[in-house]
């Protein structure tokens, strides 16, 4: 594997295990106030959020390794 798939996984895999560990606050913070179903929204809306960053900062990396 060289270095740029490397690097773009382990983006991905840290975007997935930042969703994964935000849920459960949404949910002790979010379903007390707002319900179960406000959260869950919630929660989907986050997650192409953070993929959208994801692919940001690899599309960065990819754009600035060209260029170098």
């Amino acid at each position: 594997m060289n270095h740029t798939a490397g690097f773009q996984l382990e983006i991905m895999l840290f975007t997935i295990l930042l969703w994964v560990c935000t849920v459960p606050i949404i949910g002790l913070v979010v379903v007390p106030w707002l319900g179960t179903r406000t959260a869950v929204i919630i929660a989907l809306v986050l997650l192409p959020v953070f993929l959208v960053v994801c692919w940001g900062i690899c599309g960065w990396y990819l754009i600035k390794k060209w260029f170098d």
